[in-house]
């Protein structure tokens, strides 16, 4: 059983935002879902009809309490139920060569970190005030100036360019100068640097998977990879955003309409996925794609 007392929890909260963090936030999903498929007449018309489904409460009782919590434990049974009721109404309404259902996920998640001291693994908090402070401690003494250090946020370091501007500095010298000052920091891994990702294309794994994620125009001046189980986050719980493959090894389920009996341990990008159902609809490709369909794994009428 989820072992909380939730009536008292939102008496005392006076808010019902404690629901997203129990198995309840995925029931309530699904039967907005079903609703859907019924008033909306889905699937029903001439064309195909899309309906994307987010149960988003795996995602905050897993960092609220971690994998291995009684608390996820519940919630994933309880969600497979809902799935369960879910295919039940599409098999139902529509028949299983009428329908193609893909599931997945957007991350994993590292274990908690007590759980792996506590089984001799390395792993680490990182306190994100703590690095902020540090780099504009770094700034001021070798630029005379705190300031050039607007924000650690989200695993990146990001400058001030108007003042590396106005000091007459070079932007990549500055900007390599912070990655190594990063990458002497205890549970840092890797650095790069915009100017890096930008100019060149990189095969190696994890700073291929940072450069998908880079955009010119919003991240940060230098990007930062973790040690396996080092994350800014506290001893309660979990988080993500590492390389590695807890973070970025989840399930691609697919099940329906010309789908082949078997499964795979093949590696497929997120992005493919698009790409498949424009395949399966006979459709252009999406705008800015750049996915692949996955044919191998398509029944061939």
């Amino acid at each position: 059983m989820f072992p909380h007392n939730l009536p008292a929890i939102t008496a005392e909260l006076k808010t019902f935002d404690v629901l997203r963090v129990t198995p309840w936030g995925n029931t309530i999903t699904k039967d907005i879902a079903l609703a859907a498929l019924e008033n909306e007449k889905l699937g029903k018309g001439d064309v195909t009809d899309m309906l994307t489904i987010s149960f988003s409460s795996p995602d905050y009782i897993g960092h609220q309490f971690g994998p291995q919590s009684v608390e996820v434990m519940d919630n994933y049974l309880r969600l497979d139920k809902d799935i369960a009721d879910l295919l039940s109404y599409l098999d139902k309404n529509y028949g299983k060569n009428n329908v193609l259902l893909f599931l997945t996920a957007d991350h994993g998640a590292a274990q908690n970190i007590v759980y792996m001291q506590d089984h001799k693994l390395a792993s680490g908090s990182i306190d994100v005030d703590d690095v902020l402070l540090k780099l504009r401690s770094f700034a001021a003494q070798n630029y005379a100036d705190s300031n050039m250090v607007e924000a650690y946020d989200n695993q990146q370091v990001y400058l001030n360019h108007q003042i590396v501007a106005a000091k007459k500095l070079n932007l990549a010298t500055v900007q390599q100068q912070f990655a190594d000052f990063m990458l002497i920091q205890t549970g840092v891994a890797q650095t790069i640097t915009a100017t890096e990702l930008q100019r060149n294309e990189f095969s190696e794994p994890s700073l291929a998977l940072m450069q998908r994620g880079f955009y010119a125009k919003r991240s940060g001046d230098v990007l930062v990879n973790y040690e396996p189980g080092w994350m800014d986050w506290g001893l309660k719980g979990t988080s993500h955003g590492s390389p590695f493959s807890y973070d970025t090894h989840v399930p691609l389920i697919w099940y329906g309409y010309g789908i082949k009996h078997g499964s795979s341990s093949v590696y497929v990008r997120v992005k493919d996925i698009a790409s498949t159902i424009s395949v399966y609809l006979h459709i252009p490709f999406t705008n800015g794609n750049t996915g692949q369909p996955l044919n191998s794994y398509m029944k061939r009428k």
